[in-house]
């Protein structure tokens, strides 16, 4: 699916859920599909639930970051998903064919489930000027890349001066989930939400049974 949201560069995204008791072969039609998008040229997310723990050294696991590898693809997720009192999985994915529109992502702590939801940072294009962008990056003094015969150096040097008048057009801003208000939540009831939420982020943290059993 491709995703345009206003004046934001799109890209294309692929929600994708493998079942648990489904064989990691499927993941044959999952590289036919990509390799089938990279012909429109753009951004590619893949996202969901592929049943694989990647936080454990297994066949499936080594099967999925083999699959990422193959693809060219970055599986930026390094937490655990889905948190327990006596386990700690990571079956959720979020893989990118390009890591240079993301520069952050993470977890939203949740405490209705078990799951975390996951969120990411990305470039904002909303007020991109693409004639503004070329005009900045003309005024760069280019030449002095020659002044180095270190190529680390030089594409340092590119890299900082090209980031730099891409973070003033395109800078990076971050998604926040918007809850929606519950008419019948008192503030009685937040008092006791507050306490629950408090009890679950120490029980995470301690992996204390008795912390767990609060």
């Amino acid at each position: 699916m491709q995703v345009q949201y206003k004046t934001l560069k799109s890209f294309l995204l692929c929600v994708t859920y493998k079942p648990p008791d489904c064989n990691v072969a499927c993941f044959k039609d999952l590289r036919d599909r990509y390799t089938q998008a990279l012909v429109y040229g753009l951004p590619i997310l893949v996202v969901g639930d592929l049943n694989c723990d990647l936080l454990v050294n297994s066949s499936n696991s080594r099967t999925l970051n083999n699959l990422g590898t193959s693809l060219n693809m970055k599986q930026l997720l390094t937490q655990p998903i889905r948190v327990t009192e006596t386990s700690k999985t990571l079956i959720d994915v979020i893989f990118t064919s390009n890591t240079a529109i993301i520069v952050d992502n993470g977890i939203v702590e949740t405490h209705f489930s078990d799951a975390q939801a996951t969120g990411v940072v990305a470039r904002s294009f909303k007020y991109y000027d693409p004639r503004s962008f070329l005009s900045d990056l003309k005024k760069i003094p280019w030449y002095e890349n020659i002044l180095s015969d270190d190529v680390n150096e030089k594409l340092l040097h590119f890299n900082e001066a090209f980031f730099r008048v891409l973070d003033n057009h395109a800078p990076f801003k971050e998604i926040k989930i918007k809850h929606w208000r519950c008419p019948f939540i008192n503030e009685e009831i937040k008092k006791k939400m507050t306490k629950t939420d408090q009890a679950h982020k120490i029980a995470r943290e301690t992996g204390a049974l008795m912390d767990w059993q609060y």
